[in-house]
Formats: C-alpha cells, sequence, structure tokens
C-alpha cells in the first residue's frame, strides 16, 4: 500500500514524460506561493522538490513590535 502524505507535504502526480510535484509555500509578504518540480521519477520530483524548499524561506517573518 503506498504512503499518504500529510498535510503540507504537497502533492506528486504522474505528468507529461514523468512526475511532478508541488508544494505550497508561505512568503515573507505573507502570502502563499506555490512551488513546483518535475522528474523521470516519483524520487527525482521529490528530491528536486526537497531541494527548492531547502534554498527558500519558508516561513514568513515575527512581527514581534
Amino acid at each position: 500500500m503506498a504512503r499518504t502524505r500529510a498535510n503540507g507535504e504537497g502533492s506528486i502526480f504522474p505528468y507529461r514524460h514523468g512526475y511532478a510535484a508541488y508544494v505550497w509555500v508561505n512568503q515573507p509578504d505573507g502570502t502563499r506561493r506555490r512551488k513546483w518540480a518535475c522528474g523521470k521519477t516519483t524520487r527525482a520530483a521529490l528530491k528536486r522538490l526537497s531541494d527548492a524548499l531547502g534554498s527558500s524561506d519558508a516561513t514568513p517573518p515575527d512581527d514581534a513590535d
């Protein structure tokens, strides 16, 4: 049985000549943006997605005034 993804982990699905994955990311200004990644296999798509998330700031700044 396939492992299901938890809330906030994004989605992965067959797309064109491989697989696509996306996840919603919080931007510093408070908006949300969808990050996409594609790969030949599910693991390749997830690897690219995690690399993209690792290089981005996924949490909004604290407004401690």
